[in-house]
Order: structure tokens, then sequence, then C-alpha cells
């Protein structure tokens, strides 16, 4: 047993020292080696085995800090790839990218009327994606719009989906199909993270991400993280009851309501024609709009009281027509919160802040780099 414990030290800081150098993009042997709290010897064989398995490579001299200028390393990550999905009520969008995060290839399409047709789409599209490279695939991240149970890898309750799917093991049968590791989740949750990521949050550590779109959801940041909740049901404002009960935010806000509002006022369900009404100053239309936003208005003040983010950021397909709802929500949440509303913004992401999310969750540090070793065959 004592004799096996240098070895599984020396893994563990491999794992590690691939690890710091991928998030940090380029990093120096001294810096690897004062992060690590490792002796420089000791630094400079992890980055010399790490060299010998092109998992790093030599970028070239860094900024001098008086003495001899340091040789940079680099994260090779062109050596393998992640696949991200975003699995929507009507397409379904798949991306292959690099280990930066880049995407190099996609594929759109337009979601299947059944359940079993849906996951047959996802499981084609994934392996018409990796045909495209030669190197390993790492991993996969899936948005589902729906209620999901991470550990399992269940879409518990996804009423947006055909069929309305319930209890349905998504990932494993992905990972069956696939053979690659596989993290699903809450599409507003990858949202999120999306936004945090590559969006307009990267500035923030605390907000709300509100999907307005067919369904009505939201992923909650608190410190840099996305907060789940217990049975991983956090942001689920969607099922939020409004006035006497009888209705929940999405039957009001929801985009199926919004169709039935363009073919009350244009005569076809036609949102865009709507909304164009509402450009040209339709009086009518305009207090339409302010009538089935004020629930939103009213549940956002509250959620502002109970959770002081930093920012309200809103995402999704009605996102679209900003320009006619974004005043009628900031005028009425400053009506409302008074000084206490915070920066409101609309996402740089449209339509692709799940897709952003669903990337991130591939590229999970620590597990990703474990699992790269591995494929080298060094642990």
């Amino acid at each position: 047993m004592h004799g096996s414990q240098p070895q599984t030290i020396r893994q563990l800081n491999l794992v590690t020292a691939l690890d710091m150098v991928r998030r940090n993009g380029r990093i120096s042997r001294a810096e690897l080696a004062r992060a690590l709290r490792l002796s420089s010897p000791t630094a400079s064989e992890l980055v010399a085995f790490l060299l010998r398995h092109d998992l790093v490579a030599e970028h070239g001299p860094g900024q001098s800090n008086g003495g001899r200028k340091p040789m940079l390393i680099e994260f090779r990550a062109s050596m393998a790839h992640v696949l991200g999905i975003d699995i929507g009520s009507e397409r379904i969008v798949a991306a292959l990218a690099n280990l930066d995060g880049k995407i190099v290839h996609e594929e759109i399409v337009r979601t299947p009327s059944h359940r079993t047709a849906v996951v047959d789409v996802v499981i084609a599209a994934g392996r018409d994606l990796a045909d495209q490279v030669h190197n390993p695939m790492m991993g996969v991240g899936v948005g589902v719009p729906g209620y999901c149970d991470r550990s399992s890898g269940t879409v518990i309750y996804a009423s947006n989906l055909p069929g309305g799917w319930r209890n349905l093991a998504l990932g494993p049968l992905l990972e069956e199909a696939w053979g690659w590791p596989v993290l699903l989740d809450n599409d507003g949750n990858l949202a999120a993270r999306g936004e945090m990521h590559v969006g307009t949050a990267t500035k923030f550590r605390n907000f709300v991400f509100l999907a307005l779109g067919r369904g009505v959801g939201a992923g909650v940041v608190i410190d840099g993280n996305v907060y789940r909740g217990r049975r991983e049901m956090a942001g689920e404002v969607g099922l939020w009851r409004m006035g006497d009960g009888s209705q929940s935010l999405e039957d009001i806000i929801g985009g199926e309501h919004w169709r039935t509002v363009a073919m009350d006022w244009v005569g076809r369900p036609d949102v865009a024609a709507f909304f164009d009404m509402c450009r040209d100053g339709h009086a009518g239309a305009l207090a339409e709009v302010q009538r089935r936003l004020e629930p939103l208005c009213v549940s956002l003040q509250n959620t502002i009281t109970l959770l002081d983010p930093e920012a309200l950021i809103f995402g999704g397909g009605l996102t679209a027509s900003w320009d006619v709802i974004g005043p009628v929500i900031q005028r009425r949440l400053a009506e409302l919160a008074g000084d206490h509303v915070p920066e409101v913004a609309v996402s740089t992401l449209p339509q692709r802040a799940t897709l952003a999310g669903a990337i991130a969750d591939a590229l999970e540090s620590f597990a990703q780099s474990q699992h790269l070793l591995a494929q080298a065959n060094v642990l």
C-alpha cells in the first residue's frame, strides 16, 4: 500500500498541473511550481512529461521580471474535442468544440415530433460531428428544457419536448450509443453558465438569467456558481403561480400564448407581426404587452428583493422583440423596485447561451484533465 503512494501523488500532480495549464492558457514552469506549491525540479519534471505526451507545447518566451525570460507552456487545445448539444422544442443545435471551447463544426436540425426520433437525431448528430475530426472525444454537455437529475442523467420532466418527456434516462442512453461521458442539465442553468463564460455576464458573479421563449425558465448564479437547489429545481420560474393561482407565469408569457395574442390582434399566429404593430405605436397592442408582462415584472421585483443580484439578463426567442418588451420591463421595475433595480441586459448570445453552457459543462476542468491523461495512457 505504501509503495503505491508516490505514484498516486505523482498522478495527482500531473492531473493538477495539466488542469492549471489548461485554465491559464499559458504559464511558466516557475508560476506552475508556485501555484501548485511544488519544487522547481518537480514542476519541470511534470512539464517535461506533459510535453513528451503532446498534452502541452512550448509557446515561447514570456515577459522577464529582471532575469532571463521564462519559457511559457501552453495547453494543446486541438488535441481533443467536446460536444455541446441544445435540445430545444423547435430545433436541436449540436456543436463540436476544441478544448478551448472554440466551435469548429456545427449542425442544426428541426426537432422531430416524437421522443424516440429526437434521441435518434441527437445520436446521429453527435456521430456526424465526431467523424469530422480524428482526435478523441472528451465528453458531451447536453441542455434540455425541463427538470433534470444530473447525477443520474435523467430528464425528470420536460413538457415542451415532443410527447412531454418524463423520467427518460437520456444521459445513459447517449453514453451507451457514443461511449463518451455525458453531462445533462436544464437549459436555463446552462444558459446562465454560457452567459457567465462568454456572454453578457462575464463581469458578474451574482445574477439571474431569464429565458423567455416557448417556455419560461431561469438560471440563478450565486458567487460564480449555478444554484440548483435541493432537488435541482431552482430556476423553474415558469411554474410560479400567478394571481389566484389558476395560471402559471408560463401560461401568461410562454411562447404559445404570444401566438394566441397575435391571433387575436393580427388574425394569425404571427408573433413578429404583433410586435411590429407595437412598433407602429398601436396603443391597444402596447397595452396588451404591458398587461402580459406585469406578472413577470412583479415576480422580478420579488426576485430582486430575495437575491439582490448584480444583474438580470434576458434571453430566449422573445428577446428578438427586446426593443418593445425591454422598455416596458425596465420602466415597470423602476416603479416597483426604485433604486434597487440591478443592471438589466439582453443576452449577447441569442439562441446560443445554452449551447455555450453545454460546451462549458463538457469542459469540466479537473475531470477533463484526468480524462486527457487517461486517453494518453499515462494514468
